[in-house]
């Protein structure tokens, strides 16, 4: 409801076409996340996003990715419509299972960003020996 909100008020201005400034982290893009026998996969909303100024991290539980969409470089005189959400984003995620960071994977095609983290493989049962 707050996103859908924060989409009315930004339609309403030409401010909204790069965000509000000091208002949260600014918009969230739109995530899908699905597991795997073997891995956790999820999948982002970068349309419009370049890659490359994507910042991807794990820290224990937690996937966190943060990025800007910029507005396209153009002579705007009137606005008619303005739904798409410009301006930085960070959205942080709960992971489900344990994962391995070090194996981690992410590609970015056609708008769509894919980060693949495998899972913790489970140690199975140790014998500790007493000396």
């Amino acid at each position: 409801m707050e996103r859908r909100l924060g989409r009315v008020i930004r339609s309403m201005s030409v401010s909204g076409m790069v965000g509000f400034s000091g208002v949260g982290t600014g918009w969230e893009p739109a995530v899908d996340m699905f597991e795997t026998s073997d891995a956790v996969l999820v999948y982002m909303d970068a349309a419009g996003v370049d890659p490359k100024a994507l910042a991807i991290t794990v820290d224990g539980d937690r996937l966190t990715v943060s990025g800007e969409r910029r507005f396209p470089e153009s002579e705007v005189s009137c606005v008619h419509q303005l739904e798409i959400e410009y301006g930085p984003f960070q959205r942080t995620l709960h992971l489900p299972v344990a994962v391995d960071p070090e194996g981690a994977s992410s590609s970015c095609k056609n708008g769509l960003l894919v980060v693949r983290l495998p899972k913790r493989r489970p140690r199975g049962k140790v014998l500790i020996e007493v000396t």
